[in-house]
């Protein structure tokens, strides 16, 4: 068998009504130097038949059965198990175009990037909406690669930090020995993709929509977290862990820029915020309180460390994201400034 150029992951839980669509997108690939490694989270259903079904019609699948552990650990089970030199993660109930692995891989190597993305397509469960999101805000300068830098972790030029539509390199995985946190149940995508971003020299930006994302399925996180399905101690330990994401910023940057680079992760992680709140609504109001209490962590810690001035920073920073002042004091400020511009002439 031919050495794969691409290890591709997919974790698989109770999903055999769309894992057909995903693993023939996978078959279609114009790039056929692939492995798939599907990893059955102890699945209740008929995947498991299906992978096995897939497995035996292709070699290039690698199937693996366990008892449930969870995404995180599934996903770490197919790192560890990958030979290839670049890896992407696709979700079970997802699919991608033909030419996805192929588009991918071309900028992966032009542009001797860490880290390759590419726009989605959101298709809405029991609706014909589809919609497309970037990985990167549009503008007029925007390129297909860009250097990261401390612009990539605040303000307006935050990525996407989904662990889909990504292309990565294996080589930096394992040299940062970056992993999921099996215990988080909420957002280990957004805190693997994150620590991979900080460890990336150089990102690149295809901005073809390559992969195609179900919504509101019945398995997805939100409805898990409705219906009961989640604890929510455990929701409580994925919102601190999303907290400390400033952990992963390297070291030896300037003071500017590492701070920079923290209060950018909690604003990527606060970007969601519409998300936690309609979960958030859900719970009884002694474990909304709980959760409201968790998020004080970052700024308390580096009272104590007393970096008073990077605390406050960051408290106002938070305040004006999680109110939706931000813009509105923007706005104010720019108001002020040209008022005194034109007083002063």
């Amino acid at each position: 068998m031919t050495q794969p150029l691409v290890s591709i992951v997919i974790p698989v839980f109770n999903v055999e009504r769309h894992l057909r669509q995903c693993l023939d997108s996978v078959l279609r690939q114009t790039l056929k130097e692939w492995e798939c490694i599907c990893i059955d989270d102890g699945s209740p259903d008929g995947s498991g038949a299906i992978l096995d079904e897939y497995g035996n019609k292709d070699a290039r699948f690698k199937i693996i059965h366990q008892r449930n552990r969870g995404v995180s650990a599934a996903r770490n089970l197919g790192i560890k198990l990958a030979a290839a030199p670049y890896l992407t993660f696709i979700d079970s109930d997802d699919w991608v175009e033909d030419d996805a692995l192929e588009s991918l891989l071309s900028a992966m190597k032009e542009s001797c990037a860490d880290m390759v993305m590419c726009s989605i397509c959101i298709h809405q469960e029991n609706h014909q909406e589809v919609s497309m999101e970037t990985p990167y805000p549009p503008s007029e300068n925007m390129r297909d690669e860009y250097a990261v830098t401390e612009k990539s972790f605040s303000g307006a030029a935050l990525v996407d930090v989904s662990i889909w539509a990504k292309l990565f390199s294996m080589e930096t995985i394992r040299a940062h020995q970056i992993h999921f946190a099996p215990e988080l149940k909420v957002s280990e995508d957004m805190e693997f993709s994150t620590r991979m971003l900080c460890h990336s020299r150089r990102v690149s930006i295809i901005r073809k929509p390559l992969y195609h994302y179900r919504a509101g399925h019945e398995s997805s996180i939100m409805n898990n977290i409705v219906r009961g399905r989640m604890k929510t101690p455990d929701f409580i330990n994925s919102i601190n862990a999303i907290y400390r994401l400033y952990q992963c910023v390297p070291s030896g940057l300037e003071r500017g820029e590492c701070r920079e680079r923290i209060t950018g992760t909690l604003r990527r992680a606060l970007s969601g915020k519409n998300f936690y709140r309609q979960i958030i609504r859900q719970l009884d109001h002694k474990d909304q309180a709980a959760i409201a209490a968790s998020t004080s962590f970052p700024y308390m810690n580096y009272l104590k460390k007393g970096k008073k001035l990077a605390s406050l920073q960051m408290i106002l920073r938070h305040l004006r994201m999680q109110f939706g002042l931000g813009t509105r004091f923007q706005a104010l400020s720019n108001a002020v400034r040209n008022f005194l511009k034109a007083d002063a002439q």
